[in-house]
C-alpha cells in the first residue's frame, strides 16, 4: 500500500521522517569521539560534491586533463570517512 497516509498521497512523508529522525534521542559513549563521528557525513557529502566537479559544464569552468585519475582519487577516499565514522 505505502505511505499514503502523511499529506496528500504521501508527499509529506519524508519530511516527517526527518523531523522524526533528527528529534531522536542521542546516545554519548563514554570513551567515543563525537566530532569525528558527526563531521564523517560532511566530509562524505564534500567528497560525493567533489566528483560533480568532473561534469563538463557549457561555460567550461574547470578543466580536467586527468579527470580520471582525480575520480579514483576521490572515489578512494571515501574508504576513509568510514573508518572516520567509526
Amino acid at each position: 500500500k505505502g505511505p499514503n497516509k502523511v499529506g496528500f498521497m504521501g508527499m509529506l512523508q519524508p519530511f516527517s521522517d526527518g523531523i522524526k529522525l533528527f528529534t531522536k534521542e542521542i546516545i554519548y559513549l563514554n570513551s567515543s569521539n563525537y566530532l569525528c563521528y558527526y563531521f564523517s557525513p560532511v566530509m562524505g557529502f564534500i567528497l560525493s560534491l567533489m566528483v560533480w566537479m568532473l561534469v563538463p559544464y557549457y561555460f567550461n569552468l574547470i578543466s580536467f586533463n586527468l579527470g580520471v585519475l582525480f575520480f579514483l582519487s576521490v572515489i578512494s577516499l571515501g574508504v576513509y570517512i568510514l573508518l572516520i565514522a567509526g
